[in-house]
């Protein structure tokens, strides 16, 4: 992997040759991240210093976007190196707080204009979303937070950073990666627990009387049953007190059903990515969304964890 460091002017600066790396990429829930090393020499400081962004490149394409965050150098017996260290470009929507707003009725062209674009953020994959009513900013709320607020209440899309640096708005699905007996796999375990799965929620508001209960089919057919009951403010419309249930199932569901496979291929998929797994000898086979990927390279080894949702 090669890696490239921008300053805000965007004047390019390629990195000596990486003998280190560690770069993961998940569904936006938390800011994706990397961490490089490679040999330090003392002209690199003044660009180390401007640095504000990092590309990271792998047979040409371009396999981590982001802002770096720190660089820290080491000199000893071993030699002198730099390590630089960042997360994606969800990152500067996770660092900046966005001002107390109320809105009557806000659309997502008002949300990306008021709390996206202002921290430089240009590139972005959206689709239609429905007009939210009754949508309130908190003080202090990060900006990521009321992006993906309003894109989850509108239509259910948790917002993510491409490996390219694009804001997605929308269900994206990345190119099928085919994982069978000759990928290499070195491990591979399946996880599937019942525990703390939710049922279904019961959805009220107080003071309107409004009821709504959201069902987990998948998990009624199984047998399961393990009922919520949530209380919500009387400004909540019918639109948010739906999400608030299917939010609370589908949190419940997460890394409940899950393969994580290792395989010694670099950048073998990437978040958002689908993989075909045919792996007859573990009793597997069909298509898995990869929910998580993490790729990393030192001295003695190096290959791609893919984190698989059933």
């Amino acid at each position: 992997m090669r890696g490239i460091l921008y300053t805000k002017e965007l004047s390019p600066y390629e990195l000596p040759l990486l003998y280190e790396w560690d770069v993961c990429h998940g569904m936006g829930e938390t800011c994706d991240y990397f961490e490089v090393t490679c040999p330090f020499e003392k002209s690199m400081l003044h660009k180390l210093a401007d640095a504000k962004l990092f590309r990271g490149v792998n047979n040409e394409d371009t396999v981590f976007y982001g802002v770096v965050d720190e660089y820290t150098i080491v000199c000893d017996e071993e030699g002198s190196r730099v390590t630089v260290r960042g997360r994606s470009m969800s990152a500067l929507l996770f660092d900046n707080e966005a001002e107390a707003a109320s809105y009557v009725s806000v659309s997502l062209d008002t949300i990306i204009a008021c709390h996206v674009t202002p921290y430089g953020i240009g590139k972005i994959e959206k689709r239609s979303m429905p007009l939210l009513y009754r949508f309130n900013v908190a003080s202090g709320e990060s900006e990521w937070s009321v992006l993906s607020r309003f894109c989850r209440y509108s239509c259910g899309v948790q917002p993510r950073f491409s490996r390219e640096g694009a804001l997605l708005l929308k269900d994206k699905q990345g190119p099928v990666r085919t994982i069978n007996s000759g990928s290499r796999v070195f491990s591979l375990k399946r996880h599937d627990c019942r525990y703390g799965v939710i049922s279904s929620v019961l959805v009220k508001n107080r003071v309107t009387g409004a009821r709504y209960t959201v069902h987990n089919e998948a998990f009624e057919a199984r047998g399961g049953v393990s009922r919520r009951v949530l209380t919500v403010p009387k400004t909540t419309g019918a639109d948010a007190m739906r999400y608030t249930g299917e939010y609370q199932i589908r949190e419940s569901k997460r890394g409940k059903n899950i393969i994580e496979i290792g395989v010694t291929t670099q950048f073998a998929g990437f978040a958002g990515d689908v993989a075909e797994l045919n792996l007859p000898d573990a009793g597997l086979s069909g298509r898995y969304r990869i929910v998580k990927s993490r790729c990393w390279a030192d001295g003695n080894d190096g290959g791609t964890y893919l984190t698989l949702e059933v």
